[in-house]
């Protein structure tokens, strides 16, 4: 099996951080009428939700269970 890179609690916490401001964006953006713009972020959020599901694996293979420490065991968000 090939080496999977670790996942941290401060990378889930920034990756939802980011996923939140896009959310927000998306809705900026369908006030300002831009659809183009709104196309392309709607592509961005997609893939950023996307990362939290590869990344939700990474912390759990990671932490394996019996060995994760309270709280890491999931992504918080």
């Amino acid at each position: 099996m090939r080496t999977i890179k670790p996942a941290t609690r401060d990378n889930a916490i920034q990756l939802n951080n980011a996923i939140a401001l896009m959310k927000k964006a998306r809705g900026w953006l369908r006030g300002a009428d831009s659809p183009k713009a709104l196309e392309a972020l709607q592509a961005a959020l997609k893939s950023a939700e996307g990362a939290k599901r590869h990344m939700q694996h990474r912390l759990n293979r990671a932490n394996p269970p019996g060995l994760r420490a309270p709280g890491v065991d999931h992504m918080p968000g």
